[in-house]
């Protein structure tokens, strides 16, 4: 395996990506758009990113629990639903055209950044819809195994306004969702040959170093910065892929 310089590339998207995605999510903006850069078609880098997406919430999910941090109890509840979702997206992942993914991913980026800057407060008296929180987790499994792009932004907006759990327990379970349900994405993108296996082991390598980052800083720096950092991102990958 040669390591040229779209490797090493690869592999500091995976970090970055990695951290930005336990910290506040999104970080998807930054590597997807990276490997349609770099030749791998639109469909193609969507697979493809999902290997990276499933060992960053692994090295995170042992990160937490080496700090304490477990969530299983908390995160079965949402773990069905959500992998139901998951194959029903990841199989429209598989069959949708290049050209509409492009399409639509160029669309996602702005919505996800919306999302982002617009997640509400958390209140101070929170009531648990269970059957609400279930539909809402299946919907967040069909987006995330189709897309995934700002899946993060969704779940912390969801766990933020249903329920009672803090910043850390609320990311943790994000990770312990998408890392679950990412299995299965996998799967369905490498039984019908979508993934690129070499960008894919150095965008994974990256990103178990910056799960496991991102899982020790996640409640120590200010959001403001990294979401500014985002959204720079995301306006710049939209305008070209829509436009280039």
């Amino acid at each position: 395996m040669n390591i040229d310089f779209s490797s090493l590339a690869m592999f500091v998207a995976g970090i970055v990506m990695a951290i930005i995605n336990i910290l506040a999510g999104g970080g998807s903006i930054i590597s997807i758009p990276l490997l349609i850069f770099a030749g791998i078609s639109p469909t193609e880098a969507n697979a493809t990113n999902r290997v990276a997406i499933l060992f960053q919430n692994a090295s995170a999910i042992v990160s937490f629990a080496k700090q304490g941090i477990v969530v299983l109890r908390e995160s079965s509840l949402f773990l069905v639903p959500s992998l139901v979702g998951a194959f029903l997206g990841a199989n429209l992942g598989v069959f949708v055209s290049d050209e509409l993914f492009k399409k639509i991913f160029a669309i996602v980026i702005p919505v996800s950044l919306g999302i982002m800057f617009f997640q509400r407060k958390k209140s101070t008296t929170v009531i648990m819809n269970k059957p609400l929180l279930l539909f809402v987790f299946f919907c967040v499994g069909v987006y995330g195994g189709f897309v995934q792009v700002g899946v993060g932004f969704i779940i912390i907006l969801t766990l933020t306004s249903f329920t009672n759990f803090d910043l850390i327990r609320i990311n943790a379970i994000k990770a312990t969702i998408v890392f679950s349900y990412t299995i299965l994405a996998v799967v369905v993108f490498a039984v019908n040959q979508k993934i690129q296996w070499q960008p894919a082991f150095f965008l994974s390598s990256g990103a178990i170093i910056g799960g496991w980052m991102g899982s020790y800083i996640s409640v120590k720096v200010n959001e403001v910065w990294i979401k500014l950092f985002i959204f720079l991102l995301g306006i710049v990958f939209s305008i070209r892929l829509i436009f280039f």
